[in-house]
């Protein structure tokens, strides 16, 4: 269980001890004395699956109780980490670590008048607008309250490499305390370096130098590089003492490049990993880096040939094939390969190309294993082309009885499925497992571009700039039924980047909370839309699906507990996997709130 931070927990650990390990059977005695030892420098717990997690440690009684008060008999364990709470229970803990002192973290304080009295933020209403921060650190942000729309002036008062404290600035409209965190990467570069320009002499080395260290502590390595290349051509002299610095700063930031290759290869977005290893950085970069992007070029060339060889090998064989019915009837089949062939399906190939080149077998042999292949997988291809067809034909009636709504229509194709020749319970379940979901979902498409002014009227007024783009990549708007008599449930869907229906993608339901909304679940897992219309937040770059219902009725405030909300929320899983290719061993649930 996770919250944002909402206040300063007890320092933990005797700061004499250096690294301290314990194991189950001390864990209890150790972290109930975390609570009433010294400062020093956190902790780090390994839970019994094997996530860590670093920061500040208490044992409580409840989410809701002082974590000051005694500890005997608490069987939560809360670690801050300065930018989240995190509750977990006692007994999945596996050990506690102390960390070690190692460098200290670079710390900015901003100077702001913040209010030191008023009311403290419990309940935060729909956010409605944020402006970025300006260079002093500032912004607004404007939230739905029960008087309209409010508008908080916050500025930045601290800024760490893995946290940045936002409070509410002293205004004479709006008084009151708001300790808000957020992650400094989340920060752009440009936003942030004018912030941390303003509280640095640029004649001082020594703190120029302080703005270096806080972007590799926060290993934006690019970001530091840049910072220092700035510094070096403010310091000439400087050159031959940084230099060393500059080249381990590339070989960092080559590396940081590789690591999000690769895990975007994981993701199935092989498109932007074939752009990065093009434009991959290769001045005074490691020869070991240089010879993996080199490996993975190859392995896409290769995968790219194969690809085309499996095409044409199809192409000549069709040729020489006599079955001159069964050509005619696999031909959309052949299209839909010729198509549909990608990096994500070429396994599927994998036995016919063994054997595409085979003398001894008949043309129509080794169609059978290109098209089975296909339809059931590489390990389950057949050598009977008759087969081989008529396994398509099964799969395009499984899709339309899947599809259909009627169970009058869905009964017929039944009947016709029994009679295909690949209608065994064991190619059903591969053709399953194989296919595409049932219902086409067609991407949604960007609005036709505004028509020019008639001659002699004004031209519209120029768009906002801070206003989200018309089109959203990726971002589909749909509707489904619910309970006969209530109006139809609207949820959004988010798909990552290069989404293909043949592969399966982990997937989140996210539940908005009251006052909220399905768009702001989204943002909270996709991140914001740029102006290009895409989102660049990680559920996108870990190749996750995030679905958000509205599944509360208009004004709710509060779970009612009825077959709307629980339908509202089963019958969108249904539907969306229908629609989408979802690894429906791995949906997750969350919300915010009521969600």
């Amino acid at each position: 269980m996770h919250r944002r931070r909402a206040a300063c927990l007890p320092e933990s650990f005797d700061g004499a001890t250096r690294r301290r390990r314990w194991t189950a059977r001390g864990i209890g005695f150790c972290l109930g004395a975390l609570v009433t030892a010294s400062a020093a420098f956190g902790s780090r717990i390994t839970l019994n699956d094997g996530r860590t997690f670093s920061g500040k440690v208490a044992l409580i009684a409840t989410t809701v109780q002082n974590p000051q008060a005694p500890v005997d008999g608490r069987s939560i364990v809360l670690l801050d980490d300065g930018l989240r709470q995190i509750f977990m229970p006692f007994r999945q803990v596996r050990e506690t670590n102390e960390l070690d002192a190692g460098e200290p973290v670079e710390t900015f304080v901003i100077p702001q008048q913040v209010c030191e009295t008023g009311a403290q933020v419990a309940t935060v209403g729909p956010i409605v607008r944020v402006t970025p921060f300006d260079e002093y650190g500032r912004r607004i942000l404007a939230m739905r309250t029960q008087r309209g729309i409010e508008e908080v002036l916050q500025g930045i008062t601290e800024i760490t490499p893995e946290w940045t404290k936002i409070e509410c600035v002293d205004t004479m409209k709006i008084r009151f305390t708001w300790d808000m965190r957020v992650a400094t990467n989340s920060i752009p570069r440009d936003m942030l370096s004018k912030i941390l320009a303003k509280q640095v002499e640029p004649t001082n080395l020594d703190q120029r130098l302080k703005i270096v260290r806080l972007y590799l502590q926060s290993e934006r390595f690019k970001d530091a590089e840049e910072e220092l290349q700035a510094i070096v051509a403010d310091f000439p002299n400087q050159q031959p003492q940084f230099q060393p610095t500059i080249v381990r700063l590339q070989q960092l930031h080559a590396r940081r490049i590789l690591e999000e290759i690769e895990k975007r290869r994981e993701s199935g977005q092989h498109g932007l990993c074939r752009s990065l290893l093009k434009n991959f950085p290769a001045q005074n970069v490691a020869g070991v880096i240089l010879q993996r992007v080199r490996e993975m070029e190859t392995d896409y060339d290769q995968l790219e040939q194969r690809g085309k060889k499996a095409i044409d090998k199809i192409d000549a064989l069709l040729a020489e094939a006599k079955e001159t019915q069964l050509k005619l009837r696999s031909a959309p089949l052949v299209e839909e390969i010729r198509k549909e062939l990608s990096l994500n399906t070429l396994d599927r190939m994998a036995s016919f190309l063994q054997f595409a080149d085979e003398p001894s077998l008949p043309a129509e042999d080794r169609l059978a294993l290109a098209f089975s292949g296909w339809l059931v997988g590489s390990d389950y291809a057949i050598r009977n082309l008759p087969t081989a067809v008529s396994l398509y034909d099964a799969r395009n009636l499984m899709r339309q009885y899947l599809a259909e709504p009627v169970q009058a229509e869905r009964t017929p194709l039944v009947e016709q499925l029994r009679k295909q020749e690949g209608f065994t319970p064991e190619l059903t379940a591969r053709l399953l497992a194989m296919m595409k979901p049932p219902i086409d979902t067609p991407a949604p498409t960007p609005p036709p571009p505004p028509a020019a002014p008639a001659e002699g009227t004004q031209p519209p007024p120029p768009r906002d700039p801070n206003a989200p783009p018309d089109f959203i990549q990726g971002q589909y708007r749909l509707v489904v039924d619910v309970v006969n008599g209530e109006p139809p449930v609207e949820y959004f869907v988010q798909l990552p980047p290069e989404y293909d229906p043949h592969r399966r993608y982990p997937m989140v339901m996210s539940l908005h909370g009251a006052g909220s909304n399905p768009a702001l679940q989204l943002e909270w897992w996709c991140g914001g839309v740029g102006p290009d219309g895409y989102r660049y937040g990680h559920a996108g770059r870990q190749g996750y699906i995030v679905v958000a219902p509205a599944w509360t009725k208009e004004q709710q405030q509060g779970a009612e507990y009825s077959p709307y909300e629980h339908f509202a929320v089963l019958n969108v899983l249904r539907d969306v996997y229908r629609r989408f290719s979802v690894d429906t061993d791995r949906v997750f649930l969350s919300g915010h709130s009521l969600g």
